[in-house]
C-alpha cells in the first residue's frame, strides 16, 4: 500500500465538509482558572452550518457559524460564551486510509433571537437528551482543513452519463486512481 497524500483545504472546501457532517467537538477551557491548570474540555456536539451562502465562501468572504444547541448550565453552556473555542469536524475512513478534519476558532456567542433559533430548530436535533434551549454561534472566521488521500484507490465514477476528464490530448475515460486527480473531487 503506498503512502498516503496529505492536501490542505481552502475555505471553499472546508465549509462545504462542514455542510455535509452532523456531529463535531467543540474545546474551550475554563478562562477563570491559571494556565495549566485545567485540561480544555471537548464536548462532542450535533451541529449545523448557518448562513455564509457557498458563494459567498468560495469569495474567501466572511460570514457564516458553526451553530450548536445545549442544555442551559451545562459546562459548554456556562463556560464557552464569550470564549475562544475551537469547534473540529471530521469523517475517517480506516479501511481506504483516507479522511478529513476542520477546525473552526472563534469567540463563542449565545443566539438568543427568537425568530433565528425557531428556524435553526428544524435543521439541527440534538442527539443527546434533555433541553437544548441555548443556542450557541462560532463564526466561520477562521477556517482550516486538511484531507488525507489514498494514492492507491482507484475511484470509480458512475457510467451513466459517461464521466470524462478533459486532457491535453483529448478526453479520457474517467477511472483513475486518486492520486492522479487535481480536481476537489473526494471520492465519495
Amino acid at each position: 500500500m503506498g503512502q498516503p497524500r496529505i492536501e490542505t483545504l481552502d475555505r471553499r472546501q472546508c465549509v462545504g465538509l462542514l455542510r455535509g457532517a452532523q456531529v463535531g467537538r467543540v474545546a474551550f477551557v475554563d478562562p477563570d482558572l491559571p494556565v495549566g491548570a485545567t485540561a480544555p474540555h471537548v464536548v462532542p456536539v450535533a451541529f449545523v452550518v448557518d448562513g455564509g451562502d457557498e458563494h459567498e465562501a468560495v469569495g474567501g468572504g466572511g460570514g457564516g457559524d458553526v451553530v450548536v444547541r445545549t442544555t442551559q448550565g451545562s459546562r459548554l453552556g456556562e463556560l464557552a460564551p464569550g470564549c475562544l473555542v475551537t469547534f473540529e469536524a471530521d469523517e475517517v475512513r480506516p479501511g481506504v486510509r483516507e479522511g478529513w478534519s476542520v477546525l473552526v476558532t472563534g469567540r463563542a456567542t449565545r443566539e438568543t433571537d427568537e425568530v433565528r433559533t425557531a428556524r435553526l430548530a428544524g435543521r439541527l436535533q440534538a442527539w443527546a437528551p434533555g433541553f437544548k434551549t441555548l443556542w450557541l454561534r462560532i463564526p466561520l472566521e477562521n477556517v482550516s482543513g486538511r484531507r488525507l488521500v489514498s494514492t492507491d484507490r482507484v475511484v470509480e465514477l458512475p457510467d451513466t452519463p459517461a464521466p470524462r476528464w478533459r486532457e491535453p490530448t483529448g478526453w479520457a475515460p474517467a477511472t483513475r486512481t486518486a492520486a492522479e486527480y487535481t480536481t476537489d473531487f473526494d471520492g465519495r
